[in-house]
Formats: structure tokens, sequence, C-alpha cells
């Protein structure tokens, strides 16, 4: 037993249960998280969370009863546990509180809330904690000169056979095996992320006609917001134009493409790797769990920790893509193909310019509908924008957004209980629109051409899996993975938008979550839970 941390920095130790152990286990889960680096932000929702917890067993329990505190890292990824020995108790549950219960189910997910088992008489609450990480942009740009330096230190230093041979036995291979990676990760992390985000977006029993229709719209506004960039976009592309003009023949390939997604049987899209075929099942298999209710609360628990083990994989995935975007560079300066990814700074520009200008109208929309100004309104969600913008993280500005849209845009706890944890899942507009002109980009950079039927797929995917894809980091290439192999862009051209995924997320994540906030004020207004006076109030 440790009483304090070592030199890797494990704790473990057992306490009694009072209300002064309670003060004392969240003293100690401060100073490891302090130790390991984590936001303030995060720091405080943590503490906060154990100590709820940690109250709730001594509500449950007799004053005494031990439980157990562990603290640590493993394989590099920090982790807390508390674990109690007794009779079953979840203190992540409320009694009557149906939307917390939810909204609980739907954030741990994602990373951010804590996660309840029962396991041989033992309760264990794990929190889910994330590596602190190094800023992607910095990331990106530190590989981005590391592999032009290596790139032109190869060209320039070794001659034409020996660049040859390290190409084609070192850096070629490490290409495809990367690529490899992604296709055979892709396909039961996507299929797993839509099951698990079916299962949470869809308890009708909670979120009701409002929950449902809020779902609807927010898709909606995904689907026109891109829509709309996609016609903008097109005359900035000079991509080769496969029967553009609406036909008889187009329209029967749309109908053919969306009848094609249904599966003749339920093996045949594993084996073959059809990610649509795929969607759809999992689409059917989230709905038949809802109706079936508590009956396979076993089987969609199983889901659950499958889908994070999936997230885990994702995320090293993640870790993983700088670097291939410095391999990238050194095969480009090799073969002469640099030029794809340093022309990646027109869809980056694009999606920049879009993303902006909607947030500007959406926030003049609101400026003048409930009579705030327009600086005051901006002041409102400044924080919030900032952090995100910084951290790169849903986890870590999830707090900093919780306080902005109660305490600063007057939107209802209530709503914000459940819509936000909606919102962070469903509501995702400069997602699609990223992933759309970036495909529209690796087309047009290997030729491909683009129809009517082309343009209703890339929509129809970019908007699914946005939607079903958690904010977590790696999943962004794997739905260019899911993607391109629909719409017949080679693999090798994954590598190329993968600069331009970490780079947009300097737009992505705080862009998204600014649009939420905005949304959820509407949202919160036709609801009657909208508190003007905060609103229009200078603060």
């Amino acid at each position: 037993m440790i009483s304090a941390f070592n030199k890797s920095g494990q704790f473990d130790r057992t306490y009694k249960l009072c209300f002064e152990s309670v003060d004392q286990t969240a003293d100690r889960v401060q100073k490891f998280l302090a130790y390991i680096k984590v936001e303030k932000n995060t720091m405080l929702r943590v503490r906060l969370s154990v100590e709820e917890v940690l109250l709730r067993w001594l509500d449950a329990f007799p004053e005494g009863t031990e439980f157990r505190l562990t603290m640590g890292s493993h394989w590099n990824r920090p982790f807390i546990v508390l674990k109690l020995w007794g009779e079953e108790s979840n203190p992540l549950l409320i009694k009557g509180d149906e939307a917390g219960i939810w909204a609980s189910d739907l954030l741990s997910a994602i990373g951010l809330v804590p996660v309840f088992r029962y396991v041989s008489g033992c309760n264990i609450v794990q929190v889910p904690l994330k590596r602190p990480h190094r800023n992607p942009g910095v990331t990106l740009l530190l590989c981005t000169l590391a592999g032009a330096f290596l790139g032109i230190l190869l060209d320039l230093a070794f001659s034409a056979d020996l660049k040859l041979l390290i190409t084609s036995t070192v850096l070629t291979p490490l290409q495809d095996a990367f690529i490899r990676v992604l296709n055979a990760v892709s396909a039961p992390v996507m299929f797993l992320s839509v099951l698990t985000t079916v299962c949470g977006v869809g308890s009708i029993s909670v979120t009701g006609k409002f929950g449902k229709r809020m779902v609807a719209r927010f898709l909606l506004y995904s689907t026109l917001f891109t829509v709309v960039s996609l016609f903008l976009c097109q005359f900035f592309f000079s991509v080769p134009v496969g029967n553009a003009a609406i036909s008889q023949g187009e329209v029967s390939g749309v109908l053919e493409f969306f009848l094609d997604v249904f599966p003749g049987d339920i093996l045949s899209p594993f084996i073959e790797g059809d990610f649509t075929q795929l969607i759809v099942v999992a689409l059917v298999l989230g709905n038949a769990f809802l109706i079936a209710g508590t009956k396979v609360q076993t089987l969609v628990t199983l889901v659950e920790e499958a889908n994070t083990a999936g997230l885990v994989i994702a995320e090293w995935i993640g870790d993983l893509s700088p670097g291939f975007v410095a391999l990238l560079i050194v095969l480009g300066i090799q073969d002469s193909t640099i030029h794809m990814l340093i022309g990646i700074w027109k869809p980056a520009l694009l999606i920049t310019v879009l993303s902006l200008a909607a947030l500007g109208l959406r926030m003049l929309h609101i400026s003048l509908r409930y009579k705030v100004p327009l600086r005051t309104l901006a002041d409102k969600m400044k924080d919030s924008f900032l952090l995100s913008l910084r951290t790169f993280s849903v986890e870590t500005s999830y707090t900093a957004n919780k306080t902005c849209c109660e305490k600063r845009l007057g939107i209802g706890r209530q709503l914000t209980a459940y819509g936000l944890p909606i919102g962070l899942i469903c509501f995702m507009p400069v997602s699609t629109v990223a992933s759309t002109i970036l495909t529209l980009y690796a087309a047009e950079c290997y030729h491909i051409p683009v129809s009517l039927v082309w343009m209703v797929m890339a929509l129809f995917l970019a908007v699914t899996l946005a939607a079903a894809g958690p904010p977590t980091a790696g999943i962004g290439i794997l739905t260019y993975t899911v993607m391109f192999s629909r719409l017949g862009i080679p693999a090798q051209a994954l590598t190329i938008v993968l600069a331009g995924d970490i780079l947009m997320g300097f737009v992505i994540y705080p862009v998204n979550q600014a649009m939420l906030q905005l949304q959820l004020i509407l949202e919160a207004d036709g609801l009657g839970l909208l508190k003007h006076n905060i609103l229009q109030t200078d603060q």
C-alpha cells in the first residue's frame, strides 16, 4: 500500500468513508491532476465529480465503510478509480432524474463523466482522463518542419540510387502500413461509434418530442450548411465533371445509392467492409436495443465498453497522424507530389471563411432578434471560445461551455442538461463542411470525376459520420477512410487530408461549439427556458 506518489506517479490508498476522508480524497485527486499537468477546468470538473461520488456513497453506506482510491498511468494514459465493496450502489444515478441519467450516459461515451461498474461485489467508479497533449497545431508545425528538413536532406545529400532504396524499402512501406491500419480500424470503430450514439441520442423516453425535434434540427442545419458550402466551393476546384446534369439516369443513380446501403445479409457488411451498409446495420441495431430496453442492457453495456476501447485506438491514430504528415512531406519531395500538400491552403481558407461567415451571421441574427449588442454577445462567448481554440479539446472546454450557456446566455439548466450533450455529438456543421471540402480537394488532386450521385454520397456520408462520430482526436481520419472508400478516392489521398484535418482543428472545435451555444438560445426560447434578462445583461 502506498500513501504518497511514487516516482512513476502511482497512488493507492484505502480510506474510511466520512466527510473528512471525502475532503482528503478530493485533495489527493487535485494533487495528482496537477502532477500530470491537467488543465484547470478539467481539474475542477474531476474533483467535483469525485466529491459527488463519495458523498452519495456516504448517504448509501454506514460511516466508516472502507473505500479505495487508485490513481496513476497505464500505457501513458492517466486514470482514477474508486472502489467500494458492498451492495450495488451506483452513485452516478439520481433517483427521479432520468434526463440527468441519460445525459451522463451520453457524455460518458466521449469521456466527460465517470463510468460505474459493479463487479464481484465491488462498486467501481472510473474517472476518464486523457493524456495532456501538446497543442495539435504546434505538433503539426514541428512535424512539417521536420519532414521538410529530412526531405531536402535526403534529396541533396544522397545519390539517386540510395534515395530510391530508402524510399522503396522504408518510407513507402511505412506509408502503406499506416493506410492498412486505417482500413482495418475504421470499420469496427465507426460501427461501434454509430451504434453507441444511437443508443444514447435515441432515448425517446427521456428527450421526448422536443429532443427528437432538436436532433432533427441539428442534422438539418448541418445538411443545409454543407449543401450551400458545396455549391459555393465547387467553382474553386478543377475536378472532372461526371454527368453533372440532373437526368433520369442521375436520379436513378441516387436512388440506387440509397437502396444499395441495405445489406443482403447481416454478415456481408463486416466481411466486405462496406462502410455505408455497416452504418445502416448500426442504426437498425441501435434502435432495436432501444425498443428492447432493459432486456438487452448487458449487451448495450458491452457495446459501450467496446466503443470506449475503439476511441482509445482512434486516439492512438490521432497521435500518429502528425508523424505521417512528416512522412508524406518527405515522400512528396522525392516523387514531386509535394504540391498537393502545399495546395491544402485552398480548402483550408475556404473552410475558415465559410465557417466564420456562418458564425458571424448567426451571431448577428441572435443579436437582432433578442436585442443584444453584438459586442456584448461576443464577450459572453469569448472565454469558452478561446479555451476551445487553445486546447482543441471538448473535454477541457465542456465546463466552460456549460457555464457560458447557463450563466451568460441565460439558457435554462433543464435544457443544458441534455441539449449540450446532444449538440456535442450531433451538431457538427463545421465538421461536415470541412470533410466535404477536403474530400473535394482530394478528388481534384487525383482527378476523380464528380457527378450528382458522387456529391449526394459525399453529403450523406459527411453528415452521418460527423453526427455519429464523437469529437475525439483520431475520429476525423477514420471518417475520411470511410468516405474515400465509397467515393473512389485512392487511399494514398488520406495522408493529404491528414494535414488539413489537423490544421482545421483551429476552426472546427471552437466554431462548432460557439454555433451550438447560439442554436441552444433558439431552442431555449422555443421551450420557454430562455432567461432574457441574463442574455441581455452585459456581464
